[in-house]
């Protein structure tokens, strides 16, 4: 599959399976052709035996593409690739044969199953450590020819008839660039273990293999790779890119530190070569498992020689080979003193178990105190304060990442987000509240967990229509569209765009959320199928192809609005100082005032004053059709034009700010008291603004610009004017996602969401590291993704 630039290496052989079969058959006829093993990278594996050496075989049979021969060019170098690479711990490789439709890569059968399936079965920490250790050799011997595999994962690691573990699958493997200079142009590998410079589509090199072989060691010590599994591979870049793995089992701690280097953000802070990552394990598994460990182990090690090269001239006893039968059981975590007896006793003849003796005991012992005392001075390990278990040094200064949380309705669509500032605790309404306009959904996230506060998730269609003077309960309230979203003293306000309302999410003490209508008056109809979207096309939608203003028709000027009367689509809200609330009404350009603390104290019983946009003057002329940049010194705030009024926000003075979209341009407005002054005004082509916040320190307002992917800030200076400066730079990760929204919660906190064509993901920057770039946006983003 390939996503976001992620591709996983797979190509399935087209055509039936039989036919298959039938054409390997004729073009090896020494052989006998077998069943179908399993589809690994990039072509089918099937089964097979050479009849005259009475040989088992695996056949790996690629398609070659038509007219391409540089890809032919890439299956004739995995070939030679695999027959050059002569190692114990590597797949051998028997013949290769070359037909104008397919390439077969005859290899050595490994029945032993795959390391996923002896994971599943059960397999000891000290077994673990083994095989990864037998790879890692097995690795610098790839390495050593100049070439890289790229796809280290445990169903890439089979196991022979003796227990040895076998390297397998180098369809993605290339030769090492000596110059550097060129770039992948696409992720290649399995995203559970790819380095995080493999997402970035750096050039890579042989820590990209580290990387990889310690994900698996970890997945086999904690039962899950380091950051867990996810379909999406965005989301598993953010993880590899910028979060922290979970601490091992208490059991293994002392096999921690080794893990942890070798899953370092950065390739220079990894051990410098895979020989290096099995000796640095070997130690640490020797010290976590005692002297013996290795001889004990269900594993057929031959990596001796290899070891030597880095052991100087101590010399490494080679491993006791046991039966291939013995089986593997799951051992008590922690120091293991004694290996278990396999069935029927120890070896006879040798007077017991077999270990290593006294003197190459004490050799061994030498070179463990002597890559402590190295990865000591390096600070790769540190001592407790118990001075007998190594810990991971801390990687940076950087707070660790958590891992992103998934909404319970996954986000799709545009999400505009707010916090509640005014709210002190999670029992007051506390979190960030967002807005989904394609899952008709609204989301609580509190830092560490999502609910849905209004939109059914039990699948039934969540698109629904209030009636006039509905209140009910939100678990069976409906959306549609959800346009924009604002929070203060308890309520959260939903500009409810495609039903032409506005509602009010509160919860009563004691009692679950509630939702009633505040504004505006349903479409014609007062069923949940009333009102389709305008951008819909299906066959016999009335509402296919309206216009917005024939949906939700705008207000006019000549008095207040209450509840039940039309003032247009409801495109966003905001609540200002004294919880009043304004409302933007898209496209048709008027902004609304709801002030209970001037009125009833209630939202419902309180009538909605138009502040700016009507274009008509007191007497009902029309005074201006088209919007422009308007000046405080001659323009009444309600007697101009706004074409489409988008986005509004309220900062701790009062003031208003109104985003608006005209003429290829987009303008922000400030509205003060009865006029209206143009602050910003940028083309859409160049610099398109989204969305507006207020500012976290209540004096002015922030706004989103895509196009840089950055979060501005405006806020008036001394003299009267105003400025505009960066506030986050880099926000959105993916190259397709686009920045919207932007929320700062009551602890300073900035959070703001980015989405594409499939899926929308919201990101957090601390307060902390906001004041560290004191106002610059330097070295702010992107932020972390925290809610997906």
């Amino acid at each position: 599959m390939r996503e976001n630039g992620v591709r996983e290496n797979r190509v399935n052989v087209p055509g039936h399976g039989g036919i298959v079969r039938a054409h390997v058959q004729a073009v090896l006829p020494d052989y006998d052709i077998g069943a179908e093993l399993g589809q690994g990278g990039f072509g089918r594996v099937l089964a097979g035996r050479h009849r005259r050496l009475d040989r088992p075989v695996a056949i790996k049979v690629l398609e070659l593409p038509a007219a391409d021969p540089a890809a032919v060019a890439d299956v004739d170098a995995e070939a030679q690739i695999i027959a050059r690479l002569d190692h114990p711990h590597i797949v051998r490789v028997y013949d290769y044969i070359r037909t104008p439709e397919l390439a077969l890569i005859v290899m050595e059968l490994l029945p032993g199953g795959t390391l996923t399936r002896r994971a599943a079965e059960g397999l000891t920490p000290a077994d673990a450590c083994a095989v990864v250790a037998a790879v890692a050799v097995a690795l610098d011997r790839v390495h050593r020819e100049g070439l890289l595999h790229r796809d280290i994962k445990p169903s890439n690691i089979l196991f022979a008839a003796d227990g040895s573990p076998r390297l397998t699958d180098f369809g993605i493997a290339r030769l090492l660039e000596a110059t550097g200079a060129a770039e992948p142009t696409s992720v290649i590998g399995s995203t559970p273990y790819l380095a995080p410079e493999q997402f970035d589509l750096a050039v890579p090199g042989v820590g990209v293999d580290v990387y990889s072989l310690g994900a698996v060691l970890y997945e086999l010590l904690a039962g899950t790779p380091p950051f867990g599994v996810d379909r999406r591979p965005h989301v598993m870049a953010e993880r590899h890119r910028r979060a922290a793995p979970r601490p091992l089992p208490s059991a293994v701690a002392g096999l921690g530190a080794v893990t942890m280097r070798a899953l370092a953000k950065h390739p220079a802070d990894r051990q410098p070569g895979a020989l290096a990552f099995a000796e640095e394990l070997v130690a640490a598994a020797t010290w976590t498992f005692g002297p013996d460990w290795l001889a004990a182990s269900g594993i057929s090690f031959r990596g001796d020689e290899d070891l030597r090269q880095l052991a100087g001239s101590v010399p490494v006893t080679p491993t006791r080979r046991y039966p291939p039968d013995r089986p593997l059981t799951t051992a008590s975590w922690g120091w293991r003193s004694d290996p278990p007896v396999p069935p029927g006793g120890p070896p006879a003849g040798r007077g017991g178990w077999v270990g290593w003796s006294a003197t190459v005991s004490i050799a061994v012992a030498v070179v463990v105190v002597a890559v402590v005392v190295m990865l000591l001075l390096t600070g790769v390990l540190q001592v407790g304060r118990g001075g007998d278990t190594p810990t991971a040094a801390p990687a940076s200064s950087r707070p660790p990442a958590v891992y992103p949380v998934s909404a319970p309705v996954p986000l799709r669509g545009l999400i505009s987000l707010t916090a509640d500032a005014t709210a002190v605790t999670s029992a007051d309404g506390g979190g960030v509240y967002l807005s989904d306009s394609s899952q008709h959904a609204v989301t609580r996230f509190d830092g560490t967990a999502a609910t849905t506060v209004v939109g059914r998730v039990d699948g039934a269609d969540r698109i629904g229509q209030p009636g006039q003077a509905r209140d009910e309960p939100t678990a069976v309230a409906a959306l549609h569209r959800p346009a924009g979203v604002a929070a203060a003293g308890g309520s959260v306000f939903v500009a409810d765009e495609w039903n032409c309302v506005v509602r009010r999410v509160y919860r009563p003490a004691g009692q679950p959320w509630r939702i009633e209508t505040v504004a505006g008056r349903p479409a014609a109809g007062e069923g949940a199928d009333a009102v389709s979207d305008p951008t819909a096309s299906a066959t016999g939608d009335p509402d296919a192809g309206r216009a917005p203003a024939d949906i939700c028709p705008r207000g006019g000027g000549d008095g207040p609005r209450g509840v039940g009367a039309q003032i247009g689509t409801p495109s966003a809200v905001a609540v200002g100082p004294g919880n009043a609330l304004y409302i933007a009404t898209g496209y048709a350009g008027q902004v609304w005032r709801i002030d209970p603390g001037g009125g009833s104290g209630a939202y419902r019983s309180t009538a909605a004053r138009l502040i700016a946009g009507d274009g008509a003057g007191a007497d009902g002329d029309r005074r201006a059709t088209r919007e422009r940049s308007y000046s405080a010194r001659s323009d009444r705030a309600t007697e101009v034009a706004l074409e489409n009024a988008y986005s509004v926000a309220v900062d701790g003075a009062g003031r208003v700010f109104v985003l608006s979209y005209a003429d290829g341009y987009a303008r922000i407005h400030l509205v003060t008291g009865q006029t209206i002054t143009t602050l910003v005004q940028q083309r859409l082509d160049r610099a398109p603004i989204t969305t507006l916040a207020p500012d976290p320190d209540g004096n002015g307002v922030l706004y989103t610009e895509p196009g840089s992917r950055s979060i501005r800030r405006l806020t008036p200076t001394s003299a009267g004017t105003w400025d505009a400066r960066t506030l986050v730079t880099g926000t959105c990760v993916g190259d397709t996602e686009r920045l919207f929204s932007v929320a700062v919660d009551r602890g300073g906190d900035l959070y703001y969401s980015c989405n594409d064509a499939t899926q929308a993901s919201v990101y957090r920057v601390t307060a902390r590291i906001l004041a560290a770039a004191g106002g610059t946006g330097s070295g702010t983003g992107p932020g972390q993704r925290v809610l997906y």
